[in-house]
């Protein structure tokens, strides 16, 4: 049962930025079909379903006491670091309409939607169409993923991996961007959206902690 309420507590933790970005699509009137949600789910579950085999052989090679440590403490880092990295976005803040005219200049560049995507949830919608498509919802999907990738590491490095993980995380991320596209439909909420990173942050550093010590 604690492990099952740490897989929640995780899942929770790295599905905050997605509730992020459906708060925003909720706030521009973004629509993602129902295709799209499911190219969304099965590209998380791929993702994280490598990132778990890849921790969980490298806790392999490391007495069980060791590679939990090291898990939490990589957990810590990552933690660390999405609170760092929401500060200087606070302090480096560009207007959304900006950001928006500039992942169009790179729409031909895979890599570089990712990372404008990455840096502001939507910009996904690359065509301004207010629909996410199918191609669309795999750049939100990649960029979404580029903070999972090293938790889930730093979790199946520290004995929270398995098919429960890989379940969990991407029908938790669904269920965030749901709600969030619900939530951010309603504009007196606007402040929830820049609470999702500062809790995710601050959710992966208590889990960092509770696994060193």
């Amino acid at each position: 049962m604690v492990d099952l309420w740490t897989l929640i507590f995780f899942a929770t933790a790295l599905s905050l930025d997605a509730f992020s970005a459906g708060f925003a699509y909720g706030l521009r009137k973004i629509r993602i079909p129902l295709q799209s949600y499911a190219v969304l789910l099965c590209t998380s579950m791929l993702i994280v379903s490598i990132s778990v085999f890849c921790g969980g052989a490298a806790a392999n090679l490391l007495p069980g006491v060791w590679s939990e440590k090291l898990g939490g403490v990589i957990l810590l880092c990552i933690g660390l670091l999405w609170l760092l990295r929401l500060r200087k976005k606070d302090k480096d803040s560009i207007r959304e309409e900006e950001r928006v005219s500039k992942v169009v200049e790179f729409r031909l560049a895979s890599l570089a939607v990712i990372i404008k995507i990455f840096e502001e949830p939507v910009n996904a919608d690359i065509d301004a169409s207010g629909v996410i498509s199918l191609k669309e919802s795999l750049l939100l999907a990649l960029a979404l993923s580029v903070d999972a990738l090293g938790a889930v590491f730093g979790a199946a490095m520290a004995g929270s991996g398995g098919i429960w993980t890989v379940l969990l995380i991407g029908l938790f991320q669904q269920g965030f961007i749901l709600l969030g596209v619900h939530l951010g439909r309603s504009s007196p909420l606007g402040w929830l959206r820049s609470q999702g990173p500062l809790l995710a942050g601050t959710l992966l550093c208590i889990l960092g902690l509770l696994k060193i010590f």
